[in-house]
């Protein structure tokens, strides 16, 4: 069988074949196939068959440089990493995830993977360790420097219903930013692309298991 064919016929469900799916020019802008506590460029280069199989035409890597829980501490393959970014331009584009409880380190990270190359951008986690939305005046450094550098800033916002009484966002975590501390945000730097993610997991899991054996 043709690695990058679908073991089921795409057809047959009612959705686009291989074709099909190259024609759509995909941006997938969540990726995460570097995210592991293993070997990083392995589960990448894993994960790169099925980015081929789904005709995706770039992946944007949220994980570049350090993790989402400890964006500081450099990881062992990171020099790997930005090898396989600078050779893979056309396929892989790296985000590098920050942390607005601390604007000075995420600032020198910006320089490094950012300003140095390769990556085009940083990533906000859903949380940190202090707690600090994106509308906290921490951010005010950071997003300077991004704007400067004309970075994309991609921030990962959540809606969990909790509290009393329950409300939107109610149940959010430390740090877990709402679509509403963007527009904060977004009103002290109109200029300033973002976008922000918000995950389906139920579509993604019935697609997952379509596309792979």
């Amino acid at each position: 069988m043709n690695p990058l064919q679908f073991p089921l016929d795409p057809i047959q469900y009612g959705i686009p074949d291989r074709q099909q799916l190259i024609d759509l020019r995909i941006w997938d802008d969540h990726y995460h196939g570097f995210a592991t506590s293993g070997d990083q460029v392995k589960q990448h280069n894993e994960m790169m068959l099925y980015v081929e199989r789904m005709g995706i035409e770039r992946v944007i890597s949220l994980d570049i440089g350090g993790t989402l829980d400890d964006p500081f501490i450099p990881k062992p393959h990171d020099n790997e990493i930005r090898a396989i970014l600078n050779v893979n331009k056309d396929k892989v584009s790296g985000l590098t995830p920050i942390d607005p409880g601390f604007p000075e380190e995420s600032c020198a990270k910006i320089e490094d993977w950012v300003r140095k190359g390769p990556c085009i951008g940083i990533k906000y986690p859903g949380g940190n360790k202090l707690g600090m939305t994106v509308d906290h005046p921490n951010n005010d450094r950071i997003i300077k420097l991004a704007k400067e550098l004309h970075a994309v800033v991609y921030i990962h916002t959540w809606m969990k219903v909790g509290g009393s009484p329950r409300f939107p966002g109610g149940d959010n975590g430390p740090g877990e930013s709402t679509p509403m501390n963007v527009a904060a945000l977004a009103k002290r730097f109109p200029d300033v692309p973002r976008t922000y993610s918000l995950n389906l997991p139920g579509p993604i899991l019935i697609l997952a298991q379509l596309i792979m054996p």
